[in-house]
This record gives C-alpha cells, sequence and structure tokens, in this order.
C-alpha cells in the first residue's frame, strides 16, 4: 500500500514518526476535497494559500499549467538562456555608468515578518546573512510589513501585532545596518490587499502610514513605489483586477511584470549621497 511504501522510504521533516497518526494516503485531489487510497473523501483544510483559493484540480489552472509546460517548464542557465533574463540584463546594461559586471540575489520569503518568525526567520534575524555578508553586494531592496500588518489580525498570533510605528522602526533597522556596511537602501511601498484574507480597515490604516513614511522621509537612498504600480485608481486600498492572482494579495504574472518594468534601473547607479525619490 501507499502508506507501507512510504514508511519504508519517506522521511517526513517536522514529525514525530513514532507517534503520529496513520498517515492519510491521498491519491488525488478536486476542489476543496482530496481523496485516499481506500475510498475516503476528506475536506482539505490544511494545504497552502493557493489550493485554499482556487481549489484542487481547478480546470483552468490545469489548462494554463499544462499549456506553460508544452512551452517551457523550466530554464537553468546550463547552456540555455530565456526572454526575461536577456530582456532585464539589456535594461542592467544600458544604465550610464553602468559596471559590466552585475548580480541580482533575491532572498525574499513568501510570508515572512520584520518582527516575528513564521515562515522562515524574523527579516531582522536573517538580514545579516542574506543581505549584507553577500559578496559584493551594493545595493539592497526591501519590501516588508505586509505580513506584520495583517498577521495582527489572525486567531491566535495577536500577541504579535504591530503598530505602523514598529513597522517604521524594524525598517529603520535594515537601514541603518545597511549604512553602517557602506550600501544603498531601496525602499519599496506595501502593495494594496483590501479582499485579502487578512486585511481589516485597521491594517489598511496601518499601510497608508508606513507607505506615508517610505516615500516621504527620505531615509531611504531611494524609493520603488510598488503600490502606485498596482493599486486600483479608483480604489487604492484594491490592487487592479487585471493585476490580481486571485487572492487580492500577490500579484499574477502581469502584476509582477508591472512592477518590474517601473523600477527605475538608474536608480541603482545613483551615488549613496544623491537620493533620488
Amino acid at each position: 500500500s501507499l502508506i507501507d511504501r512510504d514508511r519504508a522510504h519517506v522521511w517526513h521533516p517536522y514529525t514525530q514518526m513514532l507517534t503520529q497518526p496513520p498517515l492519510l494516503p491521498i491519491v488525488r485531489g478536486e476542489g476543496v476535497y482530496l481523496y485516499t487510497e481506500d475510498g475516503r473523501k476528506i475536506f482539505d483544510g490544511i494545504s497552502s494559500w493557493w489550493v485554499n483559493i482556487h481549489g484542487h484540480s481547478h480546470p483552468k489552472l490545469n489548462e494554463a499549467l499544462a499549456a506553460q509546460a508544452r512551452e517551457v517548464e523550466h530554464v537553468l542557465f546550463a547552456g540555455c538562456t530565456h526572454w526575461p533574463a536577456v530582456e532585464l540584463a539589456e535594461r542592467l546594461l544600458a544604465r550610464p555608468g553602468h559596471s559590466p559586471q552585475i548580480a541580482i540575489l533575491n532572498a525574499g520569503i513568501s510570508g515572512n515578518r520584520i518582527w516575528h518568525d513564521m515562515i522562515g526567520p524574523n527579516a531582522l534575524e536573517r538580514f545579516g546573512h542574506d543581505a549584507l555578508a553577500q559578496a559584493g553586494v551594493r545595493d539592497v531592496i526591501v519590501l516588508l510589513g505586509i505580513n506584520d500588518i495583517g498577521f495582527s489580525n489572525i486567531p491566535g498570533v495577536a500577541d504579535q501585532g504591530v503598530s505602523a510605528d514598529d513597522v517604521i522602526a524594524g525598517l529603520r533597522q535594515f537601514i541603518e545596518r545597511a549604512h553602517v556596511r557602506g550600501l544603498r537602501v531601496i525602499g519599496a511601498t506595501l502593495l494594496p490587499f483590501e479582499g485579502a484574507t487578512y486585511y481589516s480597515d485597521d491594517a489598511e490604516a496601518k499601510r497608508t502610514a508606513v507607505n506615508t513614511w517610505i516615500r516621504t522621509s527620505r531615509a531611504y537612498d531611494g524609493v520603488i513605489d510598488f503600490d502606485a504600480v498596482i493599486r486600483d485608481p479608483q480604489h487604492p486600498t484594491k490592487g487592479l483586477a487585471a493585476f490580481d492572482s486571485g487572492d487580492h494579495l500577490h500579484p499574477n504574472d502581469a502584476g509582477y511584470k508591472a512592477m518590474g518594468d517601473a523600477i527605475d534601473l538608474p536608480l541603482f547607479a545613483q551615488d549613496k549621497k544623491d537620493k533620488k525619490h
């Protein structure tokens, strides 16, 4: 059986193997349900945010994924190349006074928070290793705070609630620590998220206060206004429907492309003393 083969060959991380309840031998999913090898139908209340929103085996998503897989499912830089990488490289190298050698490190973690552990260690803890200690680093983009704000409304972690001032204090720490190393720090505004699971009017007030500080404080060496790119001009607390992945929090591919295209690349060629806002 699936369970017997699992026990003989699979190690489950973060699991007490000797005392855990019997495993559920899942063979397929459909909508909000999982189906086991022995024919049981189980409501899935613990899957990822993606499944909770769209359901298992969503026909439109399956069709889109299959179409993408038929074209190209994944590309490594091992004798290959692809358009997004080439276009980004062209934009970077077209900057005035560019260096012919440049690299981009994405150390973002979905669900990460500034002050508290959730998905991975908190950002203040990992900032030294993930950003400051990287060889040759010159610029750091900081886009953090929305999970700190949103999770303030989640039952069970109410003791970890933060204010706008708390978020700003954390952002100041990133700036100060980077400046000690002689690095430029670029701040990014927090995206609109009305309709997301952890949205509230109080959370929106905090996001607005944090974004106002990012735009006006001149604490950063530069600012990327992602909020202005993604928000609906007719309803600024929401993202544009064309950029919504469906959870009202994360952009879709078009939204991420718009965010990338909005970055003023010469910003990263500025002298640290010449702040560009």
